[in-house]
């Protein structure tokens, strides 16, 4: 049986958007949108991120490079979000 539109056929794809810049978050979301993403969570603490990722299993992780003082950076958060997210 031949489908017509083989986007129906792909799993949903879902974000957690991590930022510590609150606008940026607001910015990004409507994007993702667009792309046929949806954002399941958003926050600007870098330090809720594994928690976060293991409660929403997003197919995505956007997340900022640079952070507040006192916060993880975001390329340190790779690895511990997937390995949870590989649990």
């Amino acid at each position: 049986m031949w489908m017509s539109d083989p986007v129906e056929l792909r799993p949903p794809r879902t974000a957690l958007v991590v930022d510590g810049d609150t606008g940026w978050l607001e910015s990004v979301r409507p994007i993702l949108v667009s792309a046929g993403v949806e954002p399941v969570g958003c926050t600007s603490s870098l330090h809720s991120t594994v928690a976060l990722v293991r409660k929403l299993r997003p197919s995505l992780l956007v997340i900022g490079l640079r952070s507040p003082p006192g916060e993880p950076d975001g390329i340190s958060l790779v690895e511990p979000a997937l390995s949870v997210h590989n649990e």
